[in-house]
């Protein structure tokens, strides 16, 4: 169903990007655009998981994807509004199927907004004052409960990406630089 694929995309199980999805147009229609330079095929796809019926799979690649010169991905736009705009688009979806109470929507909020947006406001060339304020909203957002929910999804890596970055930004910081080797 439309509904166990959504909660598949927020369990990292599908992956977010349109290049390996095909949708019937009536339900791509009912789907929003949103520009953004991180995440907007994201966007899309929640949009059009959470306004399927169905979902089927298949092996055989049916197109390709190119990436063109002055295309939204390669835009100069702020990685923090684009996250912003994931997050509001994935919440929309997961509020129509029921699911915002979810351990799969607060994985993915995780995973996608958090962690994503905590190292985009670390590594990114953002003025002081900004960089300092993202790092320190993308730290609050993670909870005791969030901690707790990695550990039970026995994701390590971001469960240590957590711990880190709600206890010493220095030493999440070590560890951004050690998952990058």
């Amino acid at each position: 169903t439309g509904r166990e694929a959504f909660r598949m995309l927020l369990r990292g199980e599908i992956s977010g990007h349109l290049w390996n999805k095909l949708f019937r147009r009536s339900v791509v229609a009912k789907a929003s655009f949103t520009p953004a330079r991180v995440h907007s095929d994201l966007i899309m796809v929640a949009d059009a998981l959470a306004n399927a019926r169905r979902v089927a799979f298949t092996a055989p690649a049916v197109y390709y994807y190119l990436l063109r010169p002055n295309s939204l991905i390669t835009a100069v736009s702020r990685r923090a509004d684009s996250l912003d705009s994931v997050d509001r688009a994935v919440r929309r979806g997961a509020k129509r199927l029921g699911l915002t109470a979810s351990d799969d929507y607060r994985y993915f909020r995780v995973r996608y907004i958090h962690l994503s947006g905590l190292k985009d406001a670390m590594n990114a060339s953002y003025p002081p004052a900004e960089r300092a304020s993202l790092i320190s909203k993308r730290r609050r957002a993670l909870t005791l409960r969030d901690v707790f929910l990695l550990l039970r999804r026995r994701d390590l890596r971001r469960l240590a990406l957590s711990i880190t970055a709600k206890t010493s930004v220095r030493a999440h910081r070590a560890l951004l630089v050690l998952a990058e080797r």
